[in-house]
């Protein structure tokens, strides 16, 4: 991490806002609860989420996870930015999907997959989710803590479906346990 102006920033992602860089961010959080209930309110804000001074503005960001199967769009009209609490909250409403019929013939063909789902919705539904569908934040099982975005250039390549567009702005999330 270096000190440039009064903000910190990334070393290996100097273009990342250093609250999403996974080698300077300090908000790890759950994401199965919303952004503004697991993340400190004075961490919640409206700062850009790229820090290109040359670009105008970043109107859409892909989130990629080696966690989970899908990608996470983020798009904002031009003229406005996509905010750090844009990025997290995107995610939280991401993985609140129910899991798709396809999602589960994929995850009954791995039964370690299909008990750590099973166990995380169980553990969701404990802790007072009135849910009782699979969720996709099920399918991260003990891993459902959001650590940060990376650079991962050739998983973004062998990952973008083809006849998608590429987004300059992809990411990969990290997760963990807590």
């Amino acid at each position: 991490m270096s000190l440039q102006g009064n903000a910190y920033q990334s070393s290996q992602y100097p273009t990342l806002n250093p609250l999403l860089a996974v080698d300077t961010t300090l908000i790890h959080f759950d994401v199965r609860k919303k952004p503004v209930d697991a993340i400190h309110p004075s961490a919640l804000c409206s700062d850009p989420a790229t820090l290109v001074p040359a670009v105008p503005g970043t109107t859409h960001v892909r989130l990629m996870s080696k966690a989970i199967p899908w990608a996470i769009e983020v798009i904002v009209p031009y003229g406005n930015i996509i905010t750090c609490e844009m990025v997290w909250d995107a995610i939280y409403e991401a993985l609140q999907e129910p899991i798709a019929d396809s999602e589960w013939a994929f995850i009954m063909s791995d039964m370690r997959r299909k008990s750590a789902v099973l166990r995380a919705a169980e553990k969701r539904q404990d802790a007072g989710d009135p849910v009782t569908k699979l969720k996709r934040v099920d399918w991260l099982g003990d891993s459902a803590t959001f650590k940060g975005l990376e650079r991962d250039e050739h998983f973004e390549r062998q990952r973008l479906l083809p006849g998608d567009d590429p987004c300059y702005e992809t990411w990969v999330m990290k997760f963990g346990s807590s």
